[in-house]
């Protein structure tokens, strides 16, 4: 049976059709051999609260645990432990035990995986040591008893335990022994029938790796290859190969820490055992085994995010690292240039075949993403949101269409178009189908790719619940991993593939997906999704409210190496900080995103120490800004500068070559969606490009690195940027300083312009003191006015509750009719404001922001 048709059956089964509960047990088994653990979970669930259970309800619990803890469904904080709790329960079935004293290998074997998951989320050494306790617990019945089941796998963890611990060797010497001790019996019993009627052990698949991976742990490889040869003589699911290579390559990692890179590890004798077993092609997959799972994370932040990932981007096309990136998790700025980004990337893997493509065709990627990205930008879509007056009546009169829907339109007319089409995409036609192997699926199928195929993860906030939202290739919902249970009582919006979504929803737009993920509370309203779930109203603001940095969504992923590129608002000090509602309340928002983001880059450190995290490269606009503790006033005892922190002061240039002031007014200017000027893009790009090159190496190993150059446009930003040329670097400072203003830029700039203001205010000043005066007799507010207004309210309030809402509706209609008549004279005016503002002072602005006139204006 098919997948489709197994989940019929089952639902049919759950619906009351009465069915022979063990044959009904094995459809569970079919749909979780298929990874359908949700509705293999469900059935089961099914079979024991219906009383009709299998002829084995012990096994029939055992599985049911395992398929709760392997569901990426449900949320990872709460179903390890339901879990084991369902492991537990075995106690009431007859003969059963609780799990704190059970003797079945089975439900121990089952127990300790699910806290060697559960550690994959949480990272606690305690968890760790609990999964060992289970699994040895387990061996302690008897080798033969699981062949070598949990004892196998007590010894994998003895070699993470071991890691960076004060009593490592015991650990080492006790996982040696339990790999002897399987060794000498497994090969005693391997010609005994594996069950009633069966065949020998020799012949079942999991026996042959256990005896592999026995022999690969104590060193013997040639053994090693042999028994997996036997074990994949027949055909295996694609999901169970990788599985068995990512153990084999992360035992030979741990027992071998002087390897340094994937190169190296390529060479050495563990991997010529997987490659011989896998074929040549598995060469390719060394630095995805060895190196680990690579994500990049793409934060929020405007334009200016985008620029400066562009850098960001280019420096890892630089090492030849784009090839490895497995999945791309980006935020509003992020979601942008990523989906740019992920378009281009999309493009070239559908061109060429695996393994053909050059470093030098990567590079040309990011060149051209630069390249359009900045032509784009420079069309000001901030500004043409309201630019059309046709736009701006169907924002008007147009029910569900808003500044939003506009939005996305214009990234796709401006930026997406830009790569050979109209940039009109639904998000299912974005599935990347690579040149030769169009039936990929990057989860199970990237690691033998020497050019992997990204999943790209666009991200937005619910407003309806306060969870993360997700647009992929093939999904869109609320993902389960990053939702507490414990502390979080909401529903969730559970995820859908675009197939199974109402037909209205089946296409959403990549335009409209990243404009949810950048729509800014407050600039812009939510876009809305109305009938994808009964009785409920989807509304997606920012992904920045809920993760501005986009790490979420490479933990769901299981990246093991993370490069996050953050160019986010990050929060900065204030002598006078607002006391008006307002500013206190941005403020206040301010300081709330800020401690979400101290809180994320602690918890990848302690993924990191923990080994869960074999690299993290966190760049960010303020590296290296030291800030200074502040004495109070009038203080005896000033605080005194080490030597480390004089020194740190007295340097006038970051680590990475860009003078601090101006990374200081890079790290200042505006989060917005209009115009930049190109020093304002090339010297961001410049930023991250260079944090890069001086970080890398440092944070991220295991990977092959090209150490060649390239010779990137906005490297003529370079020199500039370490203040080389006196001349050059007052004109590039009052550039930069300028950009942190969302208004009137070029009148800052411009010296007649800010003539003309002046004399602009001065006239509006007189205006007002001239009204003041001529209606200084007239109350503003009379008792009379005050009792009519009133009176107007309860009379309306009452017409209301009395359900006769027509009466009052009929009443205002001429309110109705005003409001409309000044709806579209704004339309017009904001049509005729946006067209003087694009056509006069953004060309101005632009103008003066060229590098080569930066230059001019020097000499």
């Amino acid at each position: 049976m098919t997948l489709s048709e197994l989940l019929e059956a089952s639902k049919v089964i759950r619906s009351g059709r009465k069915e022979d509960p063990d044959k009904a047990f094995q459809i569970a088994r079919q749909i979780a051999g298929l990874q359908s653990f949700e509705e293999a979970r469900l059935l089961a669930i099914h079979l024991i609260e219906a009383r009709t259970e299998p002829s084995d309800p012990t096994k029939l619990r055992q599985q049911l645990a395992l398929w709760t803890s392997k569901n990426p469904d449900a949320p990872d904080d709460s179903k390890h432990d339901d879990a084991l709790e369902i492991l537990d329960r075995i106690r009431f079935v007859e003969s059963g035990a609780p799990l704190a004293t059970t003797t079945v290998a089975e439900t121990l074997g089952i127990a300790g995986g699910i806290c060697k998951r559960k550690w994959f989320v949480d990272g606690r050494r305690e968890t760790l040591e609990r999964s060992l306790a289970y699994y040895e617990r387990g061996a302690q019945q008897g080798i033969e008893l699981d062949q070598g089941y949990t004892a196998i796998n007590a010894a994998f963890v003895h070699d993470l335990l071991a890691v960076e611990a004060s009593d490592a060797e015991l650990h080492r010497e006790s996982a040696r022994k339990l790999r002897s001790d399987i060794v000498a019996k497994l090969q005693a019993t391997q010609d005994t029938p594996a069950w009633k009627d069966g065949p020998p052990w020799k012949e079942v698949r999991w026996f042959q790796e256990t005896l592999a991976e026995a022999h690969f742990g104590l060193g013997g490889y040639a053994s090693a290859k042999r028994h997996l040869e036997i074990a994949y003589e027949k055909p295996v699911e694609p999901w169970e190969y990788e599985t068995t290579a990512r153990q084999f390559a992360w035992l030979a990692r741990l027992q071998a820490p002087e390897v340094q890179t994937s190169a190296e590890f390529a060479k050495s004798e563990p991997w010529g055992v997987l490659r011989a077993v896998y074929g040549e092609r598995a060469s390719n997959a060394a630095a995805s085994l060895f190196a680990g799972k690579l994500g990049l994370a793409l934060s929020g932040g405007g334009f200016r995010a985008s620029f400066f990932h562009i850098g960001v981007l280019a420096a890892l096309a630089e090492r030849d690292m784009l090839r490895h990136v497995e999945a791309l998790s980006c935020v509003s700025g992020g979601s942008i240039v990523g989906a740019h980004y992920y378009l281009e990337i999309r493009k070239l893997l559908q061109e060429k075949a695996d393994g053909e493509i050059t470093r030098d065709e990567y590079v040309q990627v990011v060149e051209r993403v630069a390249e359009a990205f900045l032509a784009g930008v420079q069309k000001n879509i901030r500004m043409r949101v309201v630019g059309s007056v046709v736009g701006n009546l169907r924002m008007m009169f147009q029910p569900g269409y808003t500044r939003t829907n506009r939005l996305g339109e214009l990234y796709e007319e401006h930026l997406y178009a830009r790569i050979g089409d109209d940039g009109k995409r639904s998000l299912r036609e974005l599935i990347i189908r690579p040149k030769g192997d169009e039936t990929c699926k990057p989860k199970y199928d990237n690691w033998k790719r020497t050019d992997k195929v990204p999943i790209l993860i666009l991200n937005a906030a619910s407003e309806n619940t306060g969870h993360s939202w997700q647009f992929t290739a093939t999904w869109m919902g609320e993902p389960p991993s990053r939702i507490d249970s414990e502390v979080d009582g909401n529903y969730r919006l559970r995820r859908m593939y675009y197939e199974e979504a109402p037909p209205r929803h089946q296409d959403v737009r990549l335009g409209q997906a990243v404009a949810a993920s950048s729509c800014v509370p407050g600039l812009f309203p939510p876009l809305e999704l109305q009938g994808l779930y009964d009785g409920i109203v989807v509304r997606l603001v920012d992904g920045g409210v809920h993760d501005n940095q986009g790490l979420y969504g490479l933990l769901d992923q299981n990246c093991t190496v993370m490069i996050v590129s953050d160019a986010s608002g990050q929060m900065s000090t204030i002598d006078r900080p607002p006391d008006d509602p307002l500013g206190v309340l941005l403020r206040t928002s301010s300081v709330l995103q800020s401690r979400v983001r101290t809180a994320q880059y602690r918890e990848m450190e302690s993924r990191r120490k923990a080994g869960l995290l074999k690299g993290l490269l966190f760049l960010h606009l303020k590296k290296d800004l030291e800030a200074e503790p502040r004495d109070w006033k009038g203080c005896r005892n000033p605080r005194e500068m080490t030597g480390a922190e004089s020194l740190r002061r007295r340097q006038t240039l970051t680590t990475y070559g860009v003078r601090k002031d101006l990374q200081e007014s890079l790290a200042n200017i505006r989060t917005d969606l209009d115009s930049f000027s190109e020093v304002e893009a090339f010297a961001l790009m410049a930023s991250g490009h260079n944090m890069v090159r001086t970080g890398f190496a440092d944070a991220i190993q295991g990977f092959p690195v090209y150490q060649g150059e390239h010779p990137w446009r906005f490297l003529r930003m370079a020199s500039a940027l370490q203040g080389q040329g006196p001349e050059d670097l007052d004109a590039l400072s009052k550039l930069l300083n300028v950009g942190s203003s969302i208004a009137f830029k070029i009148w800052r700039l411009s010296g007649a312009l800010r003539a003309i203001n002046a004399i602009g205010g001065v006239i509006a000043l007189a205006a007002v003191g001239w009204a003041a005066y001529t209606w200084r007799s007239e109350p503003l507010l009379t008792p009379k006015g005050l009792a009519g207004a009133a009176a107007l309210a309860l009379v309306s309030l009452a017409l209301t509750r009395l359900g006769l809402t027509w009466i009052v509706q009929a009443v205002q209609y001429r309110k109705t009719v005003y409001q409309m008549a000044t709806g579209a004279a704004l339309c017009l005016v904001g049509w005729a404001a946006a067209g003087v503002h694009l056509l006069l002072f953004d060309r101005w602005f632009l103008a003066r922001g060229k590098v080569d006139a930066l230059k001019r204006g020097a000499r």
